[in-house]
């Protein structure tokens, strides 16, 4: 007996009888049936399939890089609206809509992650070579006082000498004595021996390099090759310090109260500008406030008023008629002076 698959029917085995059988309707369609059903695609087929689930690992790279971006670029505060955002601006990405980093989060990454795998990956790269090191006290009023410390070393990873950010240290006392004993302290946790240190560098502080009892002198006992370099912006600080003892004190005067002057009163900031623009057909630039603690800021206020000399001298002229205050009518006078010009510029020469 013959066999017909399409129709599932037995039929006689004689070659007329299968010829007819295949022109048979019923055979046929079920022919054309086979033929539809196999070009037919499944009905999942038509939807495209939904994006795959973050695994956990990717999510943990995610939020550790932008962690590192915070860190770098940002405040730990912005954490909190970082990721909502990225949520929010690709929301057909799975990663950036899994992404859970707050301001808590961020900060124990940084400080428990990134912080302990960097300074590793530091230590590693300095290795058993020669280093140096530069450390300087903090300037915060708080109870607690900060060592910064950098290392300056040879890297054979980017072959080339790299200054690198090595840690803060808290000290309770201030004292050479109690600097050094957690400097060390801080150096061997670091598994960084005093002795490769080759150089160290420092402000002019007695308590940081001076010759009798310093930082300095207690770590040249450890290490007698030990070269010490001051920093030569404090020097050269102190000198202009000293030295603006021989040039008339009315030049500050002059300097900081023509900021002052403007720096809290959009109203005479307005009749300047109206004045300078008058001349110039432009708007003058804003003066600069001499800091309290760095005289060489004064080289860029008096620059400023030099260059705006003619122009304030008018101002303060008028103005001096208009409000009836003592300051006005004192640098107008100033003002008119033109040895102060000449003065002030020698103050600023670089030689």
């Amino acid at each position: 007996m013959a066999y017909c698959k399409v129709c599932d029917c037995k039929l006689r085995p004689h070659l007329q009888d299968l010829k007819l059988h295949t022109t048979r309707n019923k055979h046929v369609e079920n022919i054309k049936r086979m033929k539809l059903a196999a070009v037919t695609k499944p009905i999942d087929s038509h939807f495209k399939p939904g994006p795959s689930k973050p695994t956990g690992m990717e999510l943990k790279v995610a939020e550790l890089r932008l962690a590192a971006h915070v860190a770098v670029h940002s405040s730990l505060s912005t954490a909190d609206h970082l990721a909502p955002l990225l949520a929010s601006t690709f929301p057909e990405s799975k990663v950036a809509s899994g992404v859970t980093l707050g301001r808590t989060k961020c900060t124990a990454l940084v400080s428990k992650v990134l912080g302990p795998t960097f300074r590793e990956m530091l230590l590693e790269d300095i290795g058993e070579q020669p280093y140096s090191l530069i450390v300087d006290e903090s300037t915060d009023i708080s109870c607690e006082k900060e060592l910064g410390v950098v290392v300056r070393y040879f890297s054979k990873r980017a072959n080339d000498f790299l200054t690198r950010f090595l840690g803060l240290i808290s000290i309770t006392d201030a004292s050479a004595t109690g600097m050094f004993n957690e400097l060390k302290s801080f150096l061997e946790s670091c598994n960084l021996d005093l002795k490769r240190c080759v150089g160290i560098g420092t402000d002019d502080a007695s308590v940081m390099c001076g010759r009798n009892h310093s930082l300095y002198s207690l770590m040249r006992d450890e290490n007698p090759k030990l070269i010490l370099a001051k920093c030569t912006c404090h020097s050269l600080h102190l000198a202009c310090s000293e030295a603006t003892a021989a040039l008339p004190a009315n030049i500050e005067f002059l300097v900081r109260e023509c900021y002052n002057w403007f720096s809290c009163s959009p109203k005479r900031r307005e009749q300047y500008r109206r004045i300078y623009s008058a001349i110039n057909d432009c708007d003058p630039l804003k003066l600069i406030s001499i800091a309290n603690t760095r005289w060489l800021s004064v080289a860029a206020a008096v620059n400023r008023i030099i260059d705006q000399w003619s122009e304030l001298r008018l101002h303060f002229g008028l103005v001096q008629n208009t409000e009836r205050c003592y300051t006005a009518r004192l640098l107008h006078e100033m003002f008119e002076e033109t040895k102060k010009t000449i003065c002030t510029s020698f103050s600023l020469s670089p030689s």
